[in-house]
């Protein structure tokens, strides 16, 4: 399928398309069960761009690094007690 004269991206677990290969790259991201888990409170997101986002509004100062943030099932458990 073509949208204008670009090509139309299509997700092959749900509906979305998107214009650009990258978009559909980082939407491919939040069907993906792995879930990061923001070191300081208990945000859980799919992405590492929805991650990027919620410390630059919730952890002003905070330095980012992506490597700490993903979890596995049993911090994530530990984390729910968490408030931001």
């Amino acid at each position: 399928m073509t949208y204008g004269r670009g090509v139309l991206y299509s997700c092959n677990k749900c509906e979305y398309t998107a214009t650009q290969k990258c978009h559909l790259k980082r939407h491919l991201e939040t069907h993906i069960i792995r879930r990061y888990v923001c070191g300081h409170c208990s945000y859980l997101c799919n992405t590492v761009d929805y991650m990027k986002v919620h410390y630059s509004r919730k952890h002003r100062g905070e330095v980012f690094n992506q490597n700490s943030v993903i979890a596995d099932p049993s911090f994530i458990e530990r984390q729910r007690d968490r408030v931001c």
